[in-house]
């Protein structure tokens, strides 16, 4: 719907088939209102489907098509139904009126017509008109609104549901280890098997606090409140930190990383930063066989800056997927499709560190033949 714009004058459209009514309307209302007078309901029509008016001034008795017809017609097209029109005529039986009304006019003036009383009434009926337009506008932005809120209140609780289902699965672990830890404590072989027992229920416990930290930080990185602790730092160093230890946690998968013999020196948040190897890499052993999985890791630094990959042979991601990925909501709605390309919000975190600290992450994947997640950070 059109809604009259302040910063032009409205458009007062004037049908009448007298010659001596068009020109004394046209006289009330110029330089008020820009006016176009027609003397034939057609052509006035076919006018107001080009350039439709803001308001109608329409006369009843007319050759060919009288008023109630022509109102009919503007109020059946839907580029033209909104527009307010007010019936002049020297009829003024209280059936013409009705009729009028009937056919979806507003207002009825009868002749002769008083000047002051046109202008009254086109003024009343142009402001009227303007605030049922901006009300239409401001309910069709709410319904909008609504819809899009609705929508994500049902990927967050998605989103919520697959949080909770990746935890349970190593809360069932850890309490699965503990259980074994309690019957061993019966057997003579307690101290030889209880080390691996508690490394499985660290690895799963870090687990844990990972996920919940990574929900926790993606609200505080889109609040502003997560400040970086920049200082100098290693990134071969960090990644074969992080992979020496997935090899303890995660033996029945092959993990390597290829890094320069220099160091590899950048301006980074050491915690965050390993955190997002460590997010990278518990992705890709999620989503690699147990049996031939493979997960590939390595730093080159360039011209660009120092990038750091993570390769697997997993199922891949498909291509129409790629783009949302790393979106906060997106493995809501791809879990609604049966689809599971991370776990939890930890790819999102991931985005939101690596673009803090100036750099740039992404993907590349071929459905059912893995995955290459790398993220690239500046070196100065």
């Amino acid at each position: 719907m059109d809604v009259v714009k302040s910063n032009k004058m409205p458009n007062v459209m004037l049908i009448d088939d007298t010659p001596e009514n068009l020109s004394l309307l046209e006289l009330i209302l110029r330089g008020e209102y820009e006016v176009c007078a027609f003397p034939d309901g057609a052509i006035a029509l076919e006018a107001a489907d080009k350039f439709p008016p803001d308001i109608v001034l329409l006369d009843i008795n007319m050759p060919g098509m009288n008023g109630y017809e022509v109102c009919r017609k503007f109020k059946e097209n839907p580029k033209l139904n909104h527009i307010p029109i007010l019936f002049l005529s020297a009829l003024a039986s209280t059936e013409n009126k009705l009729e009028a009304f009937r056919e979806g006019g507003v207002d009825y003036i009868t002749k002769p017509f008083q000047a002051h009383e046109v202008l009254a009434r086109v003024r009343t009926h142009l402001k009227i008109h303007i605030l049922q337009s901006e009300l239409t506008q401001k309910n069709l932005e709410l319904s909008t609104a609504y819809a899009s809120l609705r929508e994500l209140e049902a990927l967050r609780d998605t989103l919520v549901n697959s949080v909770i289902h990746d935890m349970r699965g190593p809360l069932q672990n850890i309490s699965g280890f503990i259980d074994i830890v309690l019957e061993s404590l019966r057997d003579d072989n307690f101290f030889q098997t209880a080390p691996e027992l508690l490394r499985k229920v660290q690895s799963e416990t870090e687990m844990l606090v990972e996920m919940a930290s990574a929900v926790l930080d993606v609200s505080k990185i889109e609040a502003n409140r997560m400040q970086l602790s920049l200082t100098q730092c290693n990134l071969s160093e960090l990644l074969l930190n992080v992979v020496d230890k997935m090899k303890h946690s995660k033996k029945e998968r092959k993990i390597t990383a290829v890094v320069p013999e220099k160091a590899v020196t950048v301006r980074c948040d050491r915690d965050i930063i390993t955190r997002v190897l460590y997010n990278l890499i518990i992705n890709a052993m999620k989503f690699t066989s147990n049996d031939n999985g493979e997960v590939r890791t390595s730093v080159t630094s360039s011209d660009r800056g120092i990038m750091v990959s993570v390769q697997d042979n997993g199922a891949g991601i498909r291509a129409e997927h790629l783009e949302k990925i790393f979106d906060k909501f997106w493995q809501g709605e791809a879990n609604k499709h049966a689809y599971r390309y991370s776990s939890g919000m930890g790819l999102t975190f991931c985005k939101m560190a690596v673009e803090a600290h100036g750099g740039k992450i992404g993907v590349e994947s071929q459905f059912g033949h893995g995955s290459s997640f790398w993220f690239l950070l500046p070196d100065k």
